[in-house]
């Protein structure tokens, strides 16, 4: 996702609830305890127990108005890549020839191998922790 694609900024109040008074790698850890809560363990093809009344492109469009992007969201020049083999390396490549051309650029691919914020990029450069746990509580926050 783009580096463009911030969304309004909250509170740090907000943000802590979580992270009180914990150090960075525990609040980390704590980050990574929630987003694992998030996985169901659903086999590809199987029907959604969460889908409910809304198909995944609704509920996507529904935590875009919640997080306060969808105008972010439209003004976004977005390559999708997909297919079953170099998606990683076709969106690496590509992002460092826009870098180079003076592009602003994000880049997320899936999956990570070691650490989850190696799915993320701005204008080359990895998101740093303190970066990965201010956006990852703001979202966790508003969509819960």
């Amino acid at each position: 996702m783009s580096s463009q694609v911030k969304g309004k900024t909250v509170s740090n109040a907000l943000t802590t609830e979580y992270e009180e008074n914990l150090p960075l790698s525990s609040s980390y850890e704590n980050a990574m305890q929630a987003l694992s809560s998030l996985i169901t363990r659903q086999k590809r093809g199987e029907q959604s127990h969460i889908a409910g009344r809304y198909g995944k492109l609704q509920r996507m469009s529904m935590y875009l108005k919640i997080l306060g992007l969808e105008d972010r969201i439209a003004e976004l020049k977005v390559i999708h890549v997909s297919g079953t083999k170099g998606k990683g390396s076709t969106c690496t490549f590509c992002e460092a020839i826009l870098r180079e051309c003076g592009f602003r650029t994000g880049l997320f691919t899936s999956p990570h191998l070691i650490d989850v914020r190696e799915r993320f990029r701005i204008n080359g450069l990895d998101i740093t922790e303190d970066k990965f746990l201010f956006y990852f509580w703001e979202c966790w926050h508003l969509l819960r």
